[in-house]
C-alpha cells in the first residue's frame, strides 16, 4: 500500500485536495450575495455562529435558542435565497466567542474565522511537532469541511492540543481547567477523561480542576445569561435526543459508529450495538493500559504522547455525535504516533491513504444510497474501526507494552 504513496506519487494529495479547495473557492467567488454559485450560504454552518453572537450583540440572549428569532436574523442576512435554519446548538457561552465577529458584514466576518481556523491549525501542528505537515493537512477532507462549512473543530483541536502539551509539561491543574472549556461539545472530553481515571495517582489534579471549571463555567453561564442557560437546558431535553431524526439534519455527515448503526437500525437497536461497541473500545483500551510498562506512580514522561493518542482514539470511537469535520482530531494521534515510535509509521502510512480516500468519498456515497435506499452503508466508521483494531495490534508489539 506504501507503493501507492512513493516519492513520485507525493503530489496526488496535493492535486486532488487543491482541485477541492479550487473548485469550492470557484463557487464562492462566482456567487453572490452571501451564498456560491449553487446557492448555497457561504459558509453553511457559520451562520448560525454569527447570529449567535449578533443576538448577544444585541442583548437578547432569551433569544439564543428561539429557532424563531434565529430563524429570521438569519433571512435577514442571507435573504430568500435562504432555504435551510441552522441552529446553534452549543451551550451559550460558547456563543460569546462570535460577538467580535458579528461586527462585521458576514462574508467579513466567515472570512475572518476562516483565517483563524488555519493559524489554529498550524500552531498545533506546530506545537506537536510537525508545522511542516500545515500544507498536507489542508488536503484532508475533514480539515477542509471544516473550513468550507465555518465550523469549529479547530477551536476543539486547538483545546485538546493545548491540553496534551500542559499534561505533558505536568501542568495538572490547568490542563484540567483548558479541557473544561471543551464543555461546549461534552463528547471530546471522553478519551482524556478516561485516561487521566486510569492515571489517577498522577492525574487527579487534573480531573479536580475539570470538574471545578465546568462547575465555573456553568455558575458563570447562570448569572450572566440565565435564560439561554434555562432554554438550553430545554434543548437537551426536547431536541438534541431526536436530533439526527429531524428532515434537514445531513445525516450523510454522520462519520461516526453511532450514526454508523442508525442509519441501518431502528435508533433502541443501534444504540444498544453502539454502547456494546464502546464497552470492547473501552475494553481493549484498559487491556492496552494493564500491560504497559508504567513507573509505580503512573504514566512515565516519554509515554504521553502513546496514550494521549489513544485518548483521542476512544474519544473519536465512543463520541454519540461526530460530524465530517470533527474528524480533524485525527490530526492529533497520527502526528503523536508518528513523532513518538519510527515503527507506527508504515501503518500510518497506510491508514492515511486509504483514511484520505475514504472521508472523500464515504458522504457523498452515503448520501447516493439514503437517495434510493431507506438504509446506508457509512464506509468511514468501517474504515476506523479498523484502523482502531490495526494500531492497537501494532502497539502491542511496541516497547511500551509487553
Amino acid at each position: 500500500m506504501e507503493q501507492l504513496y512513493s516519492h513520485q506519487r507525493r503530489f496526488y494529495p496535493y492535486l486532488f485536495g487543491g482541485a477541492l479547495w479550487f473548485a469550492w473557492l470557484l463557487s464562492l467567488f462566482l456567487g453572490g450575495n452571501n451564498v456560491d454559485m449553487a446557492g448555497q450560504v457561504v459558509g453553511t454552518d457559520y451562520l448560525m455562529f454569527y447570529t449567535a453572537g449578533q443576538t448577544l450583540a444585541d442583548g437578547a440572549t432569551e433569544d439564543l435558542y428561539d429557532f424563531v428569532a434565529q430563524s429570521e436574523r438569519q433571512q435577514a442576512i442571507i435573504g430568500p435565497a435562504l432555504e435551510d435554519f441552522f441552529a446553534y446548538i452549543n451551550l451559550p457561552f460558547l456563543a460569546w466567542l462570535y460577538v467580535p465577529f458579528s461586527a462585521v458584514p458576514y462574508v467579513w466576518s466567515f472570512v475572518l474565522w476562516s483565517l483563524l481556523g488555519l493559524l489554529i491549525l498550524w500552531l498545533c501542528l506546530k506545537g506537536l511537532g510537525k508545522g511542516d505537515a500545515w500544507p498536507l493537512a489542508l488536503t484532508f477532507v475533514p480539515v477542509f469541511s471544516t473550513i468550507s462549512f465555518g465550523q469549529n473543530a479547530f477551536l476543539s483541536l486547538g483545546l485538546l492540543t493545548a491540553v496534551y502539551l500542559l499534561w505533558r509539561k505536568d501542568q495538572k491543574v490547568a490542563a484540567g481547567l483548558v479541557l473544561a472549556l471543551l464543555v461546549y461539545k461534552p463528547q471530546l472530553v471522553l478519551g482524556v477523561g478516561f485516561l487521566w481515571l486510569l492515571n489517577w495517582r498522577q492525574d487527579w489534579k487534573a480531573l479536580v480542576a475539570f470538574w471545578a471549571g465546568e462547575v465555573g463555567l456553568i455558575a458563570l453561564t447562570a448569572t450572566v445569561m440565565p435564560e439561554a442557560l434555562a432554554a438550553y437546558a430545554v434543548l437537551t431535553q426536547e431536541t438534541l435526543p431526536v436530533l439526527a431524526s429531524l428532515e434537514q439534519f445531513p445525516v450523510w455527515h454522520m462519520h461516526h459508529i453511532r450514526g454508523f448503526w442508525q442509519l441501518l437500525f431502528p435508533s433502541l437497536v443501534a444504540d444498544g450495538l453502539w454502547l456494546f461497541g464502546n464497552l470492547m473500545a473501552l475494553w481493549l483500551f484498559w487491556r492496552l493500559w494493564r500491560g504497559g510498562n508504567h513507573d509505580v506512580e503512573g504514566v512515565r514522561l516519554e509515554a504521553r504522547p502513546f496514550w494521549f493518542a489513544w485518548a483521542i482514539l476512544i474519544t473519536l470511537w465512543t463520541t454519540p455525535h461526530a460530524m465530517v469535520y470533527d474528524w480533524s482530531l485525527l490530526l492529533i494521534p497520527a502526528v503523536l504516533l508518528w513523532e513518538w515510535d519510527g515503527g507506527f509509521r508504515p501503518l500510518l502510512r497506510r491508514l492515511m491513504i486509504v483514511g484520505w480516500l475514504v472521508y472523500l468519498i464515504s458522504g457523498p456515497l452515503t448520501a447516493g444510497q439514503l437517495a434510493i435506499l431507506p438504509v446506508a452503508v457509512q464506509i468511514s466508521p468501517l474504515f476506523f474501526a479498523w484502523a482502531l483494531w490495526s494500531l492497537w495490534q501494532q502497539s502491542q508489539s511496541c516497547s511500551l507494552v509487553r
